[in-house]
C-alpha cells in the first residue's frame, strides 16, 4: 500500500514538473533567446546600434562543395575571395586548387577597412593577409586616387615581396564575381611587379573622376607591398561628380533600395551627386521613405563602408523613414564649393521606396516657403512667403499647372490638383520661383 502511495506521489510529482515546464515554454517561448547578430536598441528615437552593408549587383564568390573543374595548370586559374562587410574575422569555404583539381579550403576573412585616398605619385606601404591554399584574396583595403580633366596619363606601379595583383575600376570599388576580380584594368602576372598604365586611347579610355584600386594576394603568407599612382598633366582637383547620379538643385528624384538582411541596414547601389557652387550658403538634403532609410553625405568621395559603419561626412539615422541634412559654411565640415556625394540605406527587410531632394541655395533667407495648403473644390491653394511672379507649384517633384493670386503674390493655386490626390492620401509640395530657387518640402494629406 505504501509502495502505491509513493509511486503515486511520483508521478504527480513528475506530471507536476512538467505542468510547470509546459507554462514556462508559453510564458518564456524558446526562440525569444534566439536574438540577431545586432540588436537594435531604442532611445529617444534614435538606435544605439546600426550595421551596414553593402549592396551590389555582382553577387560574392562562397563556394561550398567539392571539386567543380579541371585546369590544365594551376597557374592559369585564380580564384579570389572577399568579406569585406563581417564585423570580425569569419571563415568561409572557397574553391582552392591543386595541379588538376579545385578543391575546398578554409579562409580567414578580415574585415572591411574602407577606401584610402592616394596622393598623385606619393608611395604607399602596406600589406595583405596569405590566402587559402590555391587561391588570391582581394585585400581588404581599397585606394582612390583623382583624376582631374585634361589628364593624359594615370600610372600604377605595384611592388611586392611576391605574387600580388593589381586590379583597377573606374567609379566604384573592384568586386568579386564568380571567384573572379570585377574590373576594369588588371595586371595578373605570376610575380610581384605589376604595372597598369591608363591614357584616352585604352579601352575604356581615362576619364576624369575617382579611380578605385585594389590589389590581391596570390600567396599562403603575408604580402608586403609598395603602391604609386602618378596623375600626368591635367589642371588640379576634378570638378565634377563622376561615379555618381547627378541631382538637379531643388528636383526630386524618386527610387528604391532592396531590403537588408536581418538586423543590418544595406547601403544603396546607386549613390547621388549635387554640385556645390561658389557663393552657395546652404546645401539641403531632404530624403523621405516609406520605411526607416537613413542618409549620408561625402564630399569629394563616394560613402564608402568600414567595419560595418558607413564613412560619411554627415549622417541622419532616426528610427523613421524622413531624414534631412543641412550644410552651411558654421557645419563641420564647414560646406565648400565642389561634389556632394549621398547614399541612402534601407534598414527594414523588404524594399524601401524613397524621394530624395538635394537643394544648393544661394540665400536661404529668400527661399520660397509654404505655410499653409488646403484644398477648394478641386483645386488645391498653397499660401507661403517669398514667392516671385513666376513660382509654379510642384508635386512630387513634377511642375503642375498653377494659378497665380492678382492681389497677393504669395497664394498660388494648383489647377485640379486637388482630382490627382486620393483623400487621405500625403503628397510632397513645394514652389519654385522663376530664378529656380525651390522651397523646402511640405507635405500634404488631403482630407
Amino acid at each position: 500500500m505504501s509502495r502505491n502511495i509513493a509511486s503515486t506521489f511520483r508521478v504527480r510529482c513528475i506530471l507536476l514538473i512538467l505542468g510547470l515546464a509546459g507554462f514556462a515554454q508559453a510564458i518564456f517561448p524558446v526562440n525569444a533567446y534566439n536574438h540577431p547578430l545586432a540588436v537594435f536598441q531604442q532611445t529617444d528615437d534614435t538606435k544605439k546600434t546600426k550595421l551596414y552593408t553593402s549592396l551590389t549587383d555582382e553577387p560574392k564568390y562562397y563556394v561550398q562543395g567539392s571539386a567543380i573543374e579541371e585546369a590544365a595548370e594551376a597557374h592559369q586559374i585564380k580564384h579570389y575571395v572577399e568579406d569585406p562587410n563581417q564585423q570580425s574575422p569569419k571563415p568561409y569555404t572557397t574553391q582552392g586548387k591543386t595541379e588538376h583539381h579545385l578543391y575546398p579550403s578554409q579562409a580567414e576573412i578580415n574585415p572591411s577597412e574602407g577606401t584610402m585616398p592616394l596622393t598623385s605619385g606619393v608611395p604607399v606601404n602596406s600589406q595583405i593577409a596569405g590566402a587559402p591554399a590555391g587561391s588570391c584574396v582581394l585585400g581588404n583595403t581599397q585606394y582612390t586616387i583623382q583624376v582631374p580633366s585634361g589628364t593624359t596619363e594615370l600610372r600604377i606601379v605595384l611592388s611586392g615581396n611576391q605574387d600580388v595583383d593589381l586590379f583597377v575600376r573606374f567609379g566604384q570599388m573592384v568586386a568579386i564575381s564568380g571567384g573572379q576580380a570585377v574590373a576594369d584594368y588588371s595586371s595578373t602576372s605570376l610575380s610581384g611587379n605589376e604595372t597598369i598604365i591608363i591614357t584616352p586611347s585604352n579601352s575604356p579610355p581615362l576619364q576624369q573622376g575617382t579611380y578605385f584600386i585594389a590589389i590581391a594576394n596570390c600567396a599562403s603568407v603575408t604580402a608586403n607591398f609598395t603602391l604609386t599612382a602618378t596623375v600626368t598633366g591635367g589642371g588640379g582637383p576634378p570638378s565634377g561628380c563622376s561615379g555618381g547620379t547627378p541631382l538637379t538643385s531643388g528636383v526630386a528624384t524618386n527610387s528604391q533600395i532592396a531590403g537588408a538582411p536581418a538586423g543590418s541596414c544595406a547601403l544603396g547601389n546607386t549613390q547621388y551627386t549635387i554640385q556645390v557652387p561658389s557663393g552657395t550658403t546652404e546645401l539641403r538634403i531632404v530624403l523621405s521613405g516609406n520605411q526607416d532609410v537613413d542618409l549620408f553625405v561625402r564630399f569629394g568621395q563616394m560613402v564608402a563602408i568600414s567595419g560595418g559603419q558607413a564613412v560619411a561626412d554627415y549622417s541622419s539615422t532616426s528610427l523613421s523613414g524622413n531624414e534631412t541634412i543641412i550644410i552651411t559654411p558654421s557645419s563641420s565640415p564647414p560646406l565648400q564649393q565642389g561634389c556632394y556625394f549621398i547614399a541612402i540605406a534601407n534598414c527594414a527587410s523588404v524594399t524601401a521606396n524613397f524621394t530624395l531632394t538635394a537643394t544648393a541655395s544661394l540665400a536661404p533667407q529668400t527661399l520660397p516657403m509654404i505655410n499653409l495648403a488646403f484644398t477648394s473644390g478641386k483645386h488645391v491653394v498653397v499660401a507661403g512667403t517669398n514667392f516671385d511672379a513666376g513660382a509654379v507649384i510642384i508635386m512630387n517633384g513634377v511642375e503642375r499647372k498653377t494659378r497665380r493670386d492678382p492681389e497677393n503674390i504669395n497664394i498660388l493655386t494648383g489647377k485640379k490638383l486637388a482630382k490627382k490626390i486620393n483623400h487621405g492620401e500625403t503628397v510632397m509640395l513645394q514652389v519654385k520661383n522663376s530664378d529656380g530657387r525651390v522651397s523646402p518640402l511640405f507635405p500634404f494629406t488631403r482630407p
